[in-house]
């Protein structure tokens, strides 16, 4: 029964996890000693520690949920039913593994409290674990959904004008290195803004859809077109082009003609739909919003583009091939997705080639920003340098002790342990006094930090996302689709080890090989889909939306935010392995993983608390005795 204390404790807990998501990505502090990481984690910690505290007073004042019982061992039923909902096991999983690599670290009070440069211990990792567990728990309404998503992408907006001004030197403030033709933002490096802004734009993008799409198909469709269907669709579609003509220009014109040319546009953009909605007879704020939306989607777009971060435009690219493919298999537009398929490949076939020699696209490398990700396979020079030789002492470390090859070294304890396994060509790329503490490559640091369990626990945390993920969006159904999904999503990830083992006879690309492998095979196995026209959502194959009750498959804006937030993941877990993780990184995938976990089980609810139940939830135990 609810009371008011618990009523009290669950807006704590909600309040936690926004200011969470706005501060952790959007604060920092010039006049600290580190500036950005740790500022913001230490904020993140205090945050979590407070949701921590107002759940368990909650637990307290209204008793364990139904159903557990320490004395008739009701709990560890709950237990077992807690460690088989999607998603929840493998994290629980991942916090074991980081507790006992803390207690087996060589140094484990740094282990677990985190090292000066990044803070990035145990107790920072369960912290995220704790907001993602809170809002799985208490999150319950679709308004608090909305809230969050609103949340997520506005955020991004007055960090992604930082970008902007940035490349455009308008930046007040007198940072140390060039941040003008690499922006940095509020994160202190490119590789982090650029990180964090790709785990945000499927979330815009799904949100423009969704104002579009509730835009184009209202009942007030013959005000513009009364000659018939064929009408109104030639309508919608042209219109629905025209706007994305318009959001085409504007970035261009945030990309080429300056800060305040690309906000211009923006703003006529907004004029120029809201005049629409006065044509059409239609509500403006729709329009309104729906030109806010891609003013923010496109600086977003500009801030990444002036980034000229490779990591993490190749995570981008990958998320929105996910994105794109799994919103149009979804919904069953089979040619589209097929079509979709073909450019995909052709993006895929020009990258290649512009990163060979001796082919006819040679002189795309000269042209600005391409020549960046035209530098993707070259190891000989520069930051791929740097990367190979820090791969290199990695495994050097993973292969010294086999006791440290099962449990790892410890979090936050690559700084410490490196140095033995330090590669003497690394001094002449960096600075000789220098330790590193970070592989640039989420594998290698999973498996030199918890070792061969911790990576394990990490990829299964990770093949679980993805495989629940396609389930709940009808794109995995059946024992024979499963074992297709894991076939290819396995063989992807083996080849990606073994290929670059028969080539270079090292295994110190396995770190890239291995997850893109995977990525590659679970993007095979949606391909295939599209192409063979496996079934969808429980149908059969065919270009037209699926009803929203087709077998419990997710429909309307829970399909579309489900395919942005696999798609957010995506692009995350492609960019970790070319650079680091940081703390906004991480926040934000544990949320979409708890958001994930909240659609794909239909946790949350639309219908509003009657006056009757606000009362009786709010009422005092001692109220609700004296009625009884």
């Amino acid at each position: 029964m609810r009371t008011r204390v618990g009523v009290l404790c669950d807006r704590i807990i909600e309040a936690g996890w926004l200011v969470a998501l706005i501060v952790v990505p959007l604060f920092f502090n010039v006049y600290s000693s580190r500036v950005f990481e740790p500022d913001k984690i230490v904020l993140l910690r205090s945050i979590a520690t407070l949701m921590a505290v107002a759940w368990i007073i909650k637990i307290i004042d209204e008793g364990w949920p139904e159903g557990v019982s320490w004395r008739d061992g009701g709990w560890k039923r709950r237990l077992g039913a807690v460690m088989r909902v999607p998603l929840v096991g493998p994290t629980l999983l991942l916090a074991v593994v980081y507790l006992v690599a803390t207690a087996f670290s060589v140094v484990p009070r740094i282990s677990l409290w985190g090292s000066y440069q990044r803070l990035q211990g145990a107790y920072s990792t369960l912290c995220y674990m704790v907001i993602a567990l809170l809002m799985m728990q208490t999150m319950r309404r679709t308004e608090q959904l909305r809230r969050l998503v609103t949340i997520l992408i506005l955020t991004s907006l007055p960090i992604a004008l930082y970008g902007v001004a940035q490349h455009y030197r308008l930046d007040p403030l007198p940072w140390g290195g060039d941040v003008t033709s690499r922006v940095a933002a509020n994160m202190g490096n490119a590789i982090f803004i650029a990180a964090y802004l790709i785990m945000v734009v499927p979330l815009t993008l799904a949100r423009i859809i969704r104002l579009q799409a509730a835009i184009l198909t209202g009942p007030a469709d013959e005000t513009a077109a009364s000659g018939g269907g064929l009408v109104r669709l030639s309508w919608r579609v042209g219109l629905g082009a025209l706007f994305w003509v318009a959001v085409g220009v504007q970035f261009l014109a945030w990309a080429v003609l300056g800060m305040e040319r690309g906000l211009a546009v923006g703003l006529l953009l907004i004029v120029g739909l809201t005049l629409v909605a006065g044509y059409l007879r239609r509500p403006m704020a729709r329009f309104v919003l729906l030109g806010a939306y891609a003013l923010i989607l496109c600086a977003q777009l500009a801030t990444i583009l002036f980034s000229q971060s490779r990591g993490p435009w190749l995570g981008l690219v990958a998320g929105l091939f996910f994105f794109g493919l799994l919103y149009l298999f979804s919904r069953r537009w089979r040619t589209a997705a097929v079509t979709f398929v073909g450019l995909a490949a052709a993006l895929v076939a020009f990258l290649v080639l512009i990163n060979l020699p001796g082919t006819p696209l040679s002189g795309v490398r000269e042209l600005p920003y391409v020549g960046r990700l035209a530098q993707v396979f070259e190891t000989e020079s520069g930051t791929g340098k740097v990367r190979v030789l820090i791969w290199e002492g990695a495994i050097d470390m993973i292969r010294a002790d086999p006791a440290r090859t099962l449990i790892g070294y410890g979090p936050e304890a690559m700084y410490v342990a490196y140095n033995p396994f330090y590669p003497p060509d690394l001094a002449h790329y960096e600075s000789r006094s220098a330790s590193p503490d970070r592989s640039h490559n989420e594998t290698f640091d999973a498996l030199v930090m918890t070792g061969v369990v911790g990576f394990v626990a990490y990829m299964l945390l990770f093949g679980s996302v993805f495989y629940d993920g396609l389930h709940w969006l009808g794109l995995l159904r059946g024992r024979a689709q499963s074992h297709l999904f894991l076939a290819l999503a396995g063989a992807g990830a083996v080849l990606g080890v073994v290929v670059p083992l028969v080539v270079e006879g090292t295994l110190r690309f396995a770190g890239v090989g291995l997850p893109l492998g995977f990525v590659a095979g679970v993007a095979l196995y949606m391909a295939a889909s599209a192409i063979l026209g496996m079934r969808a959502r429980g149908g059969e194959a065919r270009d037209e939306p699926a009803g929203a009750g087709e077998e419990g498959g997710l429909a309307g804006g829970d399909l579309v935010l489900m395919v942005a937030l696999l798609a957010a993941i995506v692009a995350h877990f492609v960019e970790i392995h070319f650079g680091i993780a940081i703390a906004a990184t991480r926040t934000y995938f544990w949320t979409y993983v708890a958001l994930m976990a909240l659609v794909g089980r239909r946790l949350l609810t639309a219908e509003p608390a009657t006056e009757a139940a606000d009362s009786e939830r709010t009422a005092t135990p001692a109220a609700r005795y004296r009625r009884g």
